[in-house]
């Protein structure tokens, strides 16, 4: 019986792995052109991931896409590598909670959207 939590674990993590196999396709953000709000690939509304990086190779920004719209948690890092932004994304609207960081990694501001439409803001005080 001491053994169930742990079975159940590896089961639910059995599970994790197996519906995760389809593969994300990965493009560069430059490679993907904007025309009427969405994003293409090669003449096809992208949906993967994109990524883009500052010019010595850390990470910039991360872009989850559905249909060529961004749809997830959008990333964004400043060039020292502390992440500037967090959004949440819903087919191509803004809708959750956001979070926007210094460069020296303190939380700045806190923005909960509804469909594109700010419903609350919270500052925090930077040192």
């Amino acid at each position: 019986m001491r053994f169930l939590p742990v079975l159940l674990l590896a089961w639910l993590l059995g599970l994790g792995a197996s519906s995760c196999s389809r593969k994300v396709q990965v493009a560069s953000y430059k490679e993907l052109e904007w025309k009427d709000d969405v994003y293409f690939l090669r003449g096809q509304p992208f949906t993967g991931l994109a990524l883009e990086t500052h010019k010595d190779g850390k990470p910039k920004g991360e872009y989850p896409l559905v249909d060529g719209r961004f749809h997830g948690v959008v990333k964004e890092w400043w060039d020292n590598g502390t992440l500037s932004t967090e959004t949440h994304f819903e087919k191509g609207r803004r809708h959750g909670l956001n979070r926007y960081w210094t460069r020296k990694g303190g939380l700045m501001k806190e923005q909960v959207y509804d469909q594109d439409h700010s419903v609350s803001e919270k500052h925090y005080k930077v040192e």
